[in-house]
């Protein structure tokens, strides 16, 4: 089983790489690139994922570089406005969903003890000090770490853990309403605060 999870990372990582030197040989002028979709009128982003120059993550012992790699991914795929679909990605006929690919490749080229140390760090931050950005920007680089948010449907459960780490005067103000979309939960929380600051 373990042997086949390994396969399928990397022939989904070669697939990546793949498109990447594709897309650079084409830049280049050396050759013309071969991303082809499947019917007419279906997403044809993939230009513009490539076009943002996603890094190539070359695997080995990078427990850093494995996790810097899957975030900036995501925000690629953010900033696209990537449906799960268009996030999938094909191995051997069969597809492959992001979150299980991010999932098997987060256990094998992230150490259990460094993500079992950053889940727990995630467990327990609070917003502290921090201004609302910064927290939501500590809060998303962490939540990668603690895989149950990363599923579909774990969104209230997201934006309920978030709440409960705002500092009181912004969670008693936020808190009622009740928000359970995490982008905008965070633009409420910002706006109070910034409110709250020129008052």
């Amino acid at each position: 089983m373990a042997r086949r999870q390994d396969q399928a990372i990397a022939n989904a990582l070669q697939r990546l790489a793949d498109i990447l030197e594709r897309n650079e040989n084409h830049a280049n002028g050396r050759a013309q690139p071969q991303v082809q979709v499947a019917e007419e009128g279906e997403y044809q982003g993939l230009n513009k994922f490539l076009k943002r120059n996603p890094s190539q993550f070359k695997g080995g012992y990078n427990p850093d570089g494995a996790h810097l790699w899957i975030k900036e991914l995501e925000r690629i795929f953010g900033a696209l406005q990537c449906s799960e679909n268009q996030k999938r990605l094909e191995n051997e006929g069969r597809e492959i969903n992001w979150f299980t690919f991010k999932e098997i490749f987060l256990e094998k080229y992230l150490p259990k003890d460094v993500r079992n140390k950053k889940e727990m760090e995630f467990l327990e931050l609070k917003q502290g000090n921090m201004s609302v950005g910064e927290y939501a920007a500590k809060f998303e680089e962490l939540a990668l770490f603690y895989l149950p948010y990363q599923a579909a449907g774990n969104e209230r459960s997201k934006c309920v853990k978030f709440e409960n780490g705002l500092r009181p005067e912004i969670k008693e103000a936020i808190g009622y309403q009740r928000v359970r979309d995490f982008p905008t939960l965070v633009d409420m929380c910002r706006i109070f605060e910034d409110d709250h600051k020129s008052g």
